[in-house]
């Protein structure tokens, strides 16, 4: 009986273990990750997800990636027209949400996206 019962402690304890590190993971992407940049577009592209779909994607003359894509936490559903509207060499006012994540392949997802005129 003693057997058992440690091997379901560690069994829990391993199942506790995993999900707060998958749950830390995606929390970091999300802590204080809103912000706001005045960015110029240097290159657009769409990157094939599989059977998964495809993930919209910009750089800026920086050098650095955003996604555009929908997004549940901030009920924002309208990623392929955000993407449609961005032109290379152009100068935008974005806001993003969640940081990148080498790990997950993560972006910050450029969640408004307006014109600079």
């Amino acid at each position: 009986m003693r057997g058992e019962n440690g091997a379901v402690v560690v069994y829990l304890f391993a199942l506790i273990c995993v999900i707060g590190y998958v749950a830390g993971s995606n929390l970091y992407l999300l802590a204080g990750s809103s912000n706001e940049y005045n960015v110029t577009i240097d290159k657009v592209w769409i990157k094939s997800q599989g059977d998964n779909g495809q993930k919209y994607l910009f750089s800026d003359t920086e050098g650095n990636v955003y996604s555009v894509e929908d997004s549940y936490w901030n009920w924002i559903f309208d990623a392929s027209d955000r993407f449609a509207t961005i032109k290379q060499n152009k100068t935008y006012h974005i806001n993003t949400f969640g940081r990148r994540s080498h790990w997950f392949s993560n972006y910050p997802n450029a969640i408004k996206i307006a014109p600079i005129n």
